[in-house]
Parts: C-alpha cells; structure tokens; sequence
C-alpha cells in the first residue's frame, strides 16, 4: 500500500510537472525510488527559470538602451543643422576674434549633427525602412550567429519543449501558440487532437539535449534561424479520466531541426524536421524500472 501511494503521489508530481509539485514528494519521501529523477527534474526545471529570469533581464536592459538611442536621435535632431550666428557687443580689436570662434563652434556643432545623424540612419532596422518605403539589401546568406544569439535560440527551443511537455500533460492546445507557429503549430496542435480522440494523455520529458548547429539569416525582426539538435526523451501515456499508466516510451534519442523566426516577442518556432530512426518498442507499466 506505501508503494502504491508512492507511485500516486510521483504519478501526480509528473502531471503537475513544477518545481513545488517535485519538491513536495520529494520531502516526502526523501529515500523513494524514485529520488534520482525527482532530483534531476528540479535541477533541470530550476535551470529553465534561471534562464527565463536571465532573458527577461537581457530583454530589460535592451530596452533600456533602445530608449536611450531614441532619446539621444531626439536630442540630435533639435541640434541646429545651419550655421547658427553669434551678436557680439565688444568693440575694438578683440571683437573680430571673438566672432571668427563663433564661426568655427557653429561649423563643428553642425559637422557633429550631421554626423550623428548619418549614425542613427544607418542604425535603422530593415522593419523602420519598409514602412517608409526605403529599399534595403537583400538578406544575407545563413551564417553562424554569436554565443548570445545562440543563448536566445537555445532558450526558445527549451521553453517551446516545456510549453509541449505541458500541453500534452494538460492536452491544452491553446497554449502551443506561445512558442509554435505555421506547420510546427499545426502538427503539434492535431497531435493533442489525436490523443483527446483517443481518451489520453502525455507526460514527457527530456534527458539530454546536444545542441549541434545554429545558422541563422537576416538582421533584426523577420530573421529566420536553423538549429540541430539532438534530443533525448522519456514519455509515459495514461488514460483519460482514470490516470491509469497505459505503458512507456524507454528513453529514446532523435535528431531534430528546429526552424526559428524573430518576432518582436523574441524568437518562435515554425517548423521540425525530425530523423529518421525507429523508437524502442513501448514496455507495459507494470515491467517499466
């Protein structure tokens, strides 16, 4: 009987999939069997938050220094773009001299004005000159992106796999819509379909990730990413309304290409492309360590 409550209660900390939920049974039953994955899941959820608290920072700070360029162009084009001219009282032979200065302070306050303002129209993104009708280079050919832009990429792909992972737990599809669009939204979206026809549910995680490329096009928003990953996961299927384990998935290694897309939101998924290997036959609950 203390085994099966065991069971009920991790049952129930996987269906709730969070920190507390983990932490409860883990207080509980500090020695259970199933300590090892209780401990690890924490860990691997803490590190999803320590992550999204990390972007928002990012996120925070950029928007700090967006405002501070806006702030500067404001300041930049009151500054008088002609050569402004200067009234001198004085008389005798330091008057002359007091105007040639004025004149050389005028030409340098313009040269500068000009100068930042040559700046901040170069810095302008691809979005502000299409809605002024500008035309801009075409994109540039797929490329590498810096350790930062691969740090964004390899955040969205982990919080679109927890906001799968809790989709298919709580078969709500209306959240997919956070992390997923186009043909990786439809396809996630029928496949919850599927299993509401089929009177199941999901719980899965991941146990590895090996992150094996990033290539990446275009500057700013409307730029499109490709990152290979390869992804290691677990999944137990119950039944709807009862919660009785049918069977699991052993763990089971797949590579996936993930397509990206940068919205002002940040970067969201459009597309998988998975490989091609066969999964591990399922075992039957009651034959699973």
């Amino acid at each position: 009987m203390e085994e099966k409550n065991e069971d009920d209660d991790w049952n129930d900390a996987q269906h709730k999939n969070t920190i507390d939920a983990y932490q409860i049974y883990f207080n509980k039953y500090p020695n259970g069997k199933y300590k090892a994955d209780t401990l690890k899941l924490i860990a691997d959820l803490e590190d999803v938050k320590q992550k999204q608290d990390n972007e928002i920072k990012r996120l925070a700070l950029l928007e700090k220094e967006r405002r501070e360029n806006d702030k500067l162009a404001g300041e930049t084009q009151r500054i008088p773009s002609t050569q402004p001219s200067y009234q001198s009282n004085d008389t005798g032979p330091s008057a002359p001299a007091k105007s040639k200065t004025g004149l050389f302070i005028g030409i340098g306050v313009a040269v500068i004005a000009i100068i930042l303002i040559v700046v901040m129209i170069g810095k302008k993104s691809p979005a502000a000159a299409e809605e002024n009708n500008e035309t801009t280079a075409a994109p540039a050919e797929a490329v590498e992106p810096s350790d930062a832009v691969k740090a964004e990429l390899t955040l969205a792909i982990e919080s679109a796999n927890q906001t799968f992972i809790k989709a298919m737990q709580e078969v709500n599809k209306e959240i997919l819509s956070a992390s997923f669009k186009g043909e990786a939204l439809k396809s996630l979206t029928q496949r919850i379909d599927n299993e509401i026809a089929k009177n199941y549910y999901t719980t899965s995680r991941t146990t590895a990730a090996d992150y094996k490329s990033f290539k990446i096009t275009g500057d700013g928003i409307g730029e499109t990413a490709e990152v290979v990953v390869l992804e290691t996961w677990v999944s137990t299927y119950y039944k709807g309304g009862t919660n009785d384990c049918l069977q699991k998935d052993p763990p089971f290694q797949q590579t996936k290409t993930a397509f990206l897309n940068k919205t002002e939101n940040g970067w969201i998924i459009t597309a998988y492309i998975f490989s091609k290997e066969t999964p591990p036959p399922p075992i039957p609950c009651d034959q699973a360590n």
